[in-house]
């Protein structure tokens, strides 16, 4: 069994593979204790990998190498089923080459753009023959929210929800309709210019605001919302195999 680590910038998460499925998950704030979380006496671990993108996995890679036999951290040198062509790998978050990795797990020979919504939005695309060829970095609905509150003097702070006008009639839906619409527009548009040079393209949502989306994009799309942990184990497991 295969215990995956994913450290965020808000949380902790934590999952449990055997043969490829999902058998435990549990999360943590970030900055709070996880390893008593790790489910020790419920499952046999046999290896582990530590994906950060807040802090060096390192330490962590060495405590629980105490109690399971091979622990990694990822990527840190490990080979991967994709093709890198980041110009920075040394900068490309952790998270976002694992977001990758799933999709080419559950996808495999698809083009597919992996639009990552939580703190940050993040758009990655892998084409068909398993490249990676890059993406973008852009503010996370809280963010946008919580900007147009703090830089601004009588704008509210507003909170996302599932249902959102085209046009706010209100200043709190007038605030939550143009970022949401806004994120919404965003992700169509990349998926217009992106699926029209793919006859077999696939919209891989992911993160804690994906579901906020799910019903209004019109693309084949997906919504995983441990999509990175998907990727871990598949990198985990292909590395097993070679």
């Amino acid at each position: 069994m295969n215990l995956i680590v994913d450290i965020g910038n808000t949380k902790t998460k934590l999952h449990v593979f055997d043969q490829g499925a999902e058998v435990f998950s549990a999360s943590a704030d970030a900055g709070t204790p996880w390893m008593p979380l790790v489910p020790w006496k419920q499952f046999p671990l046999a290896r582990a990998v530590v994906c950060s993108v807040r802090e060096d996995p390192a330490v962590w890679v060495t405590q629980l190498s105490e109690r399971i036999p091979r622990v990694v951290a990822f990527p840190a040198g490990m080979p991967l089923p994709v093709r890198v062509a980041y110009r920075s790998p040394q900068t490309l978050g952790a998270d976002r080459l694992a977001a990758v990795c799933g999709a080419w797990k559950l996808a495999p020979g698809q083009a597919c753009l992996v639009v990552d919504l939580g703190t940050a939005v993040t758009y990655d695309y892998l084409t068909a023959d398993w490249c990676y060829a890059g993406g973008n970095i852009a503010p996370g609905l809280r963010m946008r929210l919580a900007a147009l509150h703090e830089h601004t003097a009588r704008l509210p702070q507003v909170e996302p929800q599932a249902e959102f006008p085209l046009l706010g009639d209100t200043t709190e839906t007038a605030v939550r309709s143009g970022v949401m619409q806004g994120v919404l527009y965003e992700m169509e548009g990349y998926v217009r210019d992106l699926s029209g040079k793919n006859d077999d393209f696939c919209l891989f949502l992911t993160g804690g605001d994906a579901n906020y989306f799910e019903k209004r994009l019109k693309s084949r799309i997906f919504v995983c919302q441990n999509l990175v942990a998907v990727g871990l184990n598949a990198v985990l497991e292909w590395n097993e195999t070679r």
